[in-house]
């Protein structure tokens, strides 16, 4: 097994564990209004993820969403678009991440987020800051 295959198998089951977190939140409370994705980045990590990478509001929205392991057509669905737009998005998902496919997508997502945390040190954290 070669190291993509691990890191694919690691982004596959970090997906798997988005989407169980994701629908303990959506049965937890009717009035929890978390973002999809939120269970592996924050809100602020992901602004940052997309501002860094150059995505659109509409793309980042599309990741999100990806990053639930959702399909395409579901993800039209949820964003009230058609699933040839979504595939639209995606392309250009794929050429800003040089990614060629959706396990791509997410596993530079993760590594760009890893990257990220990594410059700002470990003051960058609030939860780990004594109050």
């Amino acid at each position: 097994m070669n190291d993509f295959s691990i890191q694919k198998d690691q982004v596959t089951a970090g997906v798997n564990d988005a989407q169980r977190l994701n629908v303990r939140c959506e049965h937890a409370s009717e009035d929890l209004d978390t973002q999809p994705g939120s269970a592996l980045l924050s809100d602020l990590q992901w602004n940052s993820v997309g501002t860094g990478l150059g995505l659109s509001r509409r793309e980042l929205q599309v990741c999100r969403h990806l990053f639930l392991g959702m399909t395409r057509n579901e993800i039209a669905v949820k964003l009230e678009i058609k699933p040839r737009t979504v595939r639209q998005y995606m392309e250009q998902i794929h050429k800003k991440l040089q990614a060629t496919n959706r396990v791509e997508v997410v596993l530079r997502i993760v590594q760009i987020r890893d990257v990220m945390d990594s410059l700002k040190g470990p003051t960058a954290n609030p939860l780990s800051e004594n109050r």
